[in-house]
């Protein structure tokens, strides 16, 4: 009959009975070159024409931009920062600070985003892709129309141009076109490739102007339009794509 041994940790255990622990809070290094260089920012004396506070204002925006790109904490945590400093120097009040909160342009762009996760994480988007493709697939131009259709579907949900033509549509007509032997580096692409790339990016282009949602800026732009006394919605963009719309902007322009 075995006995099972037993394994003891001598008291008190020392530094080598322990499994290090690797740090995954903030990236130290940029968030010490960011610090600094807001700190000697704001310590200057501001440009002829600003205030004290516009300064200070400038110094957390250009900061926090900086941190943004460098990424030493995720982009939420920074504007809560970035929010923190605003308030705690008296730059500007709570209530200014979260104004912007209380804009339907900012929760529009919000609630595309999740819209454009669900469709990233279910596949969704390249399943209507496919199901295009299937339906319309039988000729070159066929494949050119299931792709438009699939651009058209997919735009008023994923605020992002290139989340839709580079994420969906791209890896789908890259493969329909290698598998029909048009390839860049045998000199065929003009056999298939050539013709659907150039067909996806206009439509890519179009759909972007023609919703809302179809990329960030456009609920942005209408808000600074609204601001001017334009306002933009899905109604004035249905009557812009009307025939006597379409025929006052041609007058305009030409």
């Amino acid at each position: 009959m075995t006995q099972s041994q037993e394994t003891t940790m001598p008291f008190p255990p020392t530094l080598t009975d322990f499994t290090p622990v690797s740090w995954k809070g903030a990236s130290l290094i940029p968030s010490f070159l960011i610090l600094a260089f807001a700190t000697a920012l704001w310590f200057l004396t501001p440009p002829e024409g600003l205030s004290a506070k516009t300064w200070h204002l400038f110094v957390i925006f250009i900061s926090t931009i900086a941190a943004v790109i460098a990424k030493p904490l995720p982009m939420g945590a920074l504007a809560i920062i970035a929010i923190a400093f605003l308030t705690g120097t008296r730059t500007l009040t709570l209530s200014e600070c979260l104004s912007t909160f209380s804009s339907n342009v900012v929760w529009l762009i919000v609630m595309a985003f999740f819209l454009a996760k669900g469709f990233s994480k279910t596949g969704l988007g390249t399943r209507i892709a496919y199901l295009f493709v299937r339906a319309l697939g039988k000729s070159t131009l066929g494949l050119s129309y299931g792709f438009v259709l699939t651009e058209l579907l997919l735009a008023p949900f994923i605020p992002s141009n290139t989340a839709r033509g580079g994420g969906t549509i791209y890896p789908i007509v890259s493969a329909l076109a290698l598998r029909q032997g048009s390839d860049p580096s045998k000199g065929t692409e003009r056999k298939l490739g050539a013709f659907l790339i150039k067909v996806c990016f206009h439509a890519n282009t179009i759909t972007s102007a023609m919703f809302l949602t179809a990329i960030v800026g456009n609920p942005m732009i209408a808000g600074f339009a609204e601001s001017a006394g334009v306002k933009i919605d899905w109604s004035r963009v249905t009557q812009f794509a009307g025939e006597e719309r379409r025929d006052k902007v041609r007058g305009n322009i030409y």
